[in-house]
């Protein structure tokens, strides 16, 4: 018969695996947070991390689902399957280097917390790298566009975005133990998700049926135009 585990031991490792937010102190001991009791977390904090979760990490994703292949070949003049190959290949690094960075997540302790330190890091790569990718080049070569979505696209999505929604993900697990309490900040996430999905979905299919409707105007005033 095996020996069962005494409480002590079980509720000393429950502690330790919920207590890891925090960094070193200044000795470089590493403190144990401890478990946070169902309504401690303020409304503000709750708030905040629902938006920065369910709209801020997801917002340039509901961009590309809507935007992307569109801008690859309709204003970029990328092959269709170049872009389709591009954004495959960009996908299949992603699924290394997530499990890659998450490894170093769980490995790396920084002063400012667990996690808040790679949000530090990956947070203005993350909106620097945004616009950037939808960068108005008209001037350049086809060969400077293509290496240019391949150098921004390919970071964003398989570095810069892993670093920030990692460990915005493992935050909820950390900040309690109340399921109740977490239910209720999934809930307020799922707020945030909608209205970051539905709003780049309304503004660039806007967009595009804006300039499908411009490009088809053009069109039919160069042919009325050419006629006798």
């Amino acid at each position: 018969m095996g020996k069962s585990i005494s409480p002590q031991i079980f509720k000393t490792f429950r502690v330790n695996i919920l207590s890891i937010e925090h960094g070193p102190d200044e000795q470089g001991n590493y403190m144990k947070e401890k478990a946070v009791k169902k309504g401690s977390i303020p409304f503000k904090d709750k708030l905040a991390w629902a938006s920065c979760d369910g709209m801020g990490t997801l917002l340039a994703w509901n961009i590309f689902a809507s935007y992307l292949t569109y801008y690859f070949t309709d204003v970029c003049g990328l092959a269709l399957g170049l872009a389709g190959n591009i954004i495959l290949i960009a996908r299949s690094c992603d699924t290394v280097t997530d499990f890659l960075i998450g490894i170093a997540i769980d490995r790396c302790h920084w002063k400012s917390g667990k996690y808040r330190g790679w949000l530090k890091i990956g947070i203005l790569p993350m909106t620097i790298g945004l616009p950037l990718i939808f960068a108005p080049w008209e001037n350049v070569s086809m060969t400077f566009r293509v290496i240019w979505i391949i150098l921004i696209f390919g970071t964003y999505g398989c570095i810069w975005n892993t670093i920030v929604c990692a460990p915005t993900h493992a935050q909820l697990v950390n900040m309690t133990t109340s399921v109740e309490e977490r239910s209720e900040i999934i809930g307020i996430r799922e707020v945030f998700f909608n209205v970051g999905m539905l709003c780049p979905r309304h503004f660039c299919l806007s967009s595009r049926h804006s300039a499908a409707a411009a490009s088809a105007k053009a069109s039919f005033g160069r042919r009325s135009y050419s006629q006798p």
